[in-house]
């Protein structure tokens, strides 16, 4: 049996036409009971592919996202009472996605990417990671279809990176429009401060996740 690494528990708000407007996600580990470690907050006000957000690690003291200030997108981190570092998002990328936009892209193309009598051919994807101050170009692909189970893969486009970085794979029900499990690195770092790979797998109906160590 695999060890719970942390659980997460996601409030999603809707705006009028039933869209997402904004979400929190709530950080917890069975280990510590229902002390919240780190929260995920974003804002898609602005459009749901480049989402305002903030992921802030309380125990680790460390703070990332992408915020709008002066009219254009900045990524930033922090540690500590450290000043942020900043950097301005370049928006000239094709198909360029910030915090949970990915993921929404990703929902509204699952009919496109089941289709059966032709398996989609893999595209691009820009990813920006405010960890890093940077953002960089995934290559995504269809792994397989199983019925309304559809596996898709995003991997760095730079074959040396990829060599080394971890694959994401999702795991989606293309009927029911949800996301059934993640495997990947977490935004949540170990007890050391180190990237960590996990297998997320979501409960939908209580609005949860449970994270385990990837195997």
């Amino acid at each position: 049996m695999q060890t719970v690494l942390y659980e997460e528990r996601h409030l999603v708000m809707h705006n009028d036409r039933g869209e997402p407007s904004h979400s929190m996600v709530l950080y917890t580990r069975p280990t510590e009971g229902p002390k919240v470690f780190a929260n995920l907050r974003s804002d898609f006000t602005r459009g749901r592919n480049v989402s305002i957000y903030e992921f802030h690690d309380y125990a680790l003291q460390w703070k990332e996202g992408i915020k709008y200030e002066d009219g254009r997108y900045v990524m930033y981190r922090g540690e500590g009472e450290l000043p942020l570092e900043k950097k301005e998002l370049s928006m000239d990328a094709s198909n360029l996605f910030a915090g949970e936009g990915w993921h929404y892209f990703l929902l509204d193309r699952l009919d496109m990417l089941a289709q059966k009598a032709k398996k989609p051919s893999p595209f691009t994807l820009h990813l920006c990671f405010p960890a890093h101050l940077a953002n960089y170009p995934f290559i995504l692909k269809r792994e397989w279809l199983k019925g309304s189970l559809l596996r898709i893969s995003l991997s760095f486009k730079s074959f040396l990176i990829s060599f080394f970085a971890p694959k994401i794979f999702v795991t989606y029900d293309i009927d029911q429009k949800k996301l059934l499990s993640f495997t990947g690195p977490s935004n949540v770092y170990d007890e050391k401060g180190k990237l960590q790979t996990v297998h997320i797998v979501y409960n939908k109906e209580k609005e949860g996740a449970v994270a385990c160590k990837a195997s």
